[in-house]
């Protein structure tokens, strides 16, 4: 089986797109199959390029892998405003569509025809690359499907990226323009998931959502915990002084993390002693500081690290947030930090709700409370500084890895899943 995969995201890039498509590649090389990749350089998140390798630049074949091939395809820098982002997906988007169509014919002629299409949403435009391709050579369609897409969309007036005041009219029409244009790739996309052979899901409330309307199979395969996550040494051995936060993720629209901000102030108001350290990047990280400075936290910020150092603020912290938004479609997202966190041993204060937080409960791995409410997870904090005892969830996010792992081959389950569709 011969699969041409469609995605905006490949390694060197660091991510969770990047770190499952790992071990699925892995996992359909070692079945026999071959993978064609089209992707852009590598320059996420940041929008720069990031490797000066002659294999990760536009127009380059990397045939380095055994039964892998990887074309760049062509890419715009990007700030991280939304509108700038979507100008670079829209070159990804024309260029995949053009390199598709010669890939696909050379394969043919090579005597190893592309067998079906495959792409990850998001990025939106994949799934119109995805769908174009595979109806114009009569191929079936897989949608990796990584959130509550087009759900999310709902929410687009909560999307605005931080502006200063004196917006001047030609910017704010654009932004308007560009969010019509998005609530418009919505509804294409929710006819591409109902029309696509099948749809892989990272979460089973996910698929249960998608399976109402979808007429293709719908099968929800987890993402892994990172393979090469280490385990605290600190674990299980809550210290004194104040509580010990960190937030590692994404400091963007879907996080909200301004709600743990106002949370940190109203437990230090209260009388406990909580200090933060986030380290990561986003869309919204200045309004975040800019929120920190003003009520004079004890908040470091550490910006995007390498996951190999993220050992040192584990060890530091007595407990791990995990935060998301209070939007209707995040209870069918879990976020990757979760099982990170869990993996090393850390309490977690859990600010979701859905599947995260039947897991973090189930594990008894931390604590939930209401996503996007500050006074209950200020209220969490001040009761953990209270009884530290409570911090002390040694092995119990092992134990229910382990447990889960009996119930699911995470990688068998998405090759024999490809495989039922392609035409034997």
């Amino acid at each position: 089986m011969h699969i041409l995969l469609i995605s905006q995201y490949w390694e060197p890039e660091q991510g969770v797109v990047q770190r499952r498509w790992r071990w699925i590649s892995k996992a359909l090389i070692d079945r026999g199959h071959e993978l064609t990749v089209i992707c852009p350089p590598p320059h996420y998140p940041g929008g720069k390029l990031i490797s000066d390798d002659p294999a990760h630049q536009s127009g380059a074949v990397d045939m380095s892998t055994d039964g892998i091939r990887i074309y760049r395809s062509s890419f715009r820098e990007h700030t991280s405003s939304l509108i700038s982002r979507i100008k670079d997906q829209a070159v990804i988007m024309m260029s995949q569509l053009l390199m598709a169509r010669k890939i696909i014919r050379d394969a043919r002629k090579a005597g190893t025809p592309i067998d079906i299409v495959c792409c990850t949403v998001p990025a939106l435009p994949s799934a119109a690359v995805g769908i174009a391709v595979s109806r114009l050579r009569r191929l079936p369609l897989v949608v990796e499907l990584r959130d509550a897409w087009p759900e999310i969309l709902e929410y687009i007036d909560e999307w605005k990226d931080p502006q200063p005041t004196g917006v001047p009219i030609i910017r704010k029409t654009k932004i308007a323009v560009f969010h019509l244009l998005l609530l418009a790739a919505g509804k294409v996309l929710s006819q591409i998931l109902r029309r696509a052979e099948a749809i892989i899901t990272t979460t089973e409330s996910l698929a249960e959502l998608r399976r109402a309307d979808a007429r293709g199979e719908v099968v929800a395969v987890r993402n892994r915990a990172h393979s090469e996550t280490f385990r605290s040494s600190t674990a299980g051995q809550p210290g004194s002084g104040p509580l010990r936060v960190l937030y590692a993720g994404t400091v963007g629209r879907a996080q909200g993390l301004e709600n743990a901000v106002e949370a940190l102030s109203i437990a230090r108001e209260k009388g406990a002693e909580v200090e933060m350290r986030i380290a990561g990047g986003g869309a919204h990280l200045d309004s975040v500081m800019s929120l920190a400075e003003e009520k004079k936290l004890p908040i470091k910020f550490l910006g995007r690290i390498p996951f190999e150092a993220m050992m040192h603020h584990y060890e530091w912290a007595d407990t791990a947030l995990v935060h998301l938004q209070s939007w209707t479609p995040m209870k069918y997202t879990i976020p990757s930090k979760l099982f990170e966190a869990m993996q090393v041993g850390k309490h977690i204060s859990a600010a979701v709700s859905g599947e995260a937080a039947e897991i973090v409960l189930s594990s008894g791995a931390g604590d939930v409370v209401t996503p996007m409410c500050p006074e209950e997870l200020a209220q969490l904090w001040f009761d953990l500084c209270a009884d530290r005892t409570r911090l002390d969830v040694a092995g119990r996010g092992e134990a229910w890895f382990e447990s889960d792992h009996d119930k699911h081959d995470l990688a068998d389950s998405w090759v024999k899943t490809v495989e039922r569709i392609v035409p034997q």
